[in-house]
């Protein structure tokens, strides 16, 4: 925490940067996470280059050989965008929907995360805290079909093995077109409301991620004793 004052990562997926609908969610949830006391740091995947997994953990039968750091250390920004999560008390992450699944930013992200999951006890030694175990993780989707539902059960499985903790109202998707000014417009117009449930329910998504560190700060998740086993 920044001065007592939780800090939440917002990790833009998109290609497309802050041109995407869904940073431009991301973005209006930051808003709300300031506006409940907490601290804000935007990182853009697409400005980072992150060389895919290479496997290690699978070459030995102990998983050994996925280290940390990652063994793309210094030649890209692998490292540093880990350090980003391992650092922040929360993490919300934003996508586009590819074929009923996360950006292919994010399916590497995750993948280069197991370097920290597989070397956690050592990380832990070494900064006090677990990197990953109770850390709170939202998601926030763009989409305009079904996929969103399919993206987040796919990716949040994975990341949940790894320790995450998914807040009430974790998970918001909208359709992109809410995000045109004249279908706002349009809608106010018509006097439809209905809809009015996602921007109230990220906001109650930013109040969890500002809360749940300072609740559960004290609390071990990992009952498995000082030496997690490789598995």
């Amino acid at each position: 925490m920044l001065d007592g004052r939780t800090l939440v990562l917002g990790i833009s997926g998109s290609p497309r940067g802050e041109a995407s609908c869904s940073e431009k969610m991301l973005k209006q949830f930051l808003c709300y996470v300031k506006k409940h006391g907490g601290e804000t740091r935007l990182l853009r995947l697409k400005d980072k280059r992150i060389f895919p997994c290479e496997g290690c953990y699978s070459e030995t039968k102990s998983g050994e050989k996925c280290s940390w750091p990652c063994i793309h250390d210094g030649q890209d920004k692998t490292t540093e965008v880990l350090e980003t999560i391992i650092e922040a008390d929360s993490v919300v992450i934003s996508s586009n929907v590819e074929w009923g699944n996360v950006s292919s930013l994010l399916a590497i992200l995750r993948s280069k995360m197991t370097c920290v999951e597989n070397n956690s006890e050592e990380i832990k030694k070494k900064k006090g805290k677990d990197p990953f175990s109770g850390k709170p993780l939202g998601m926030i989707f763009s989409q305009d079909s079904e996929g969103a539902s399919l993206a987040y059960s796919s990716f949040m499985w994975g990341m949940m093995q790894m320790g995450f903790l998914i807040p009430p109202y974790g998970c918001i998707f909208k359709p992109s077109i809410l995000n045109k000014s004249l279908a706002k417009i349009g809608l106010r117009v018509m006097g439809y409301r209905k809809l009015e449930w996602i921007d109230t329910t990220m906001e109650s998504m930013a109040w969890n991620m500002v809360q749940m560190p300072r609740l559960f700060q004290e609390h071990n998740f990992n009952l498995k004793g000082d030496e997690e086993p490789r598995c």
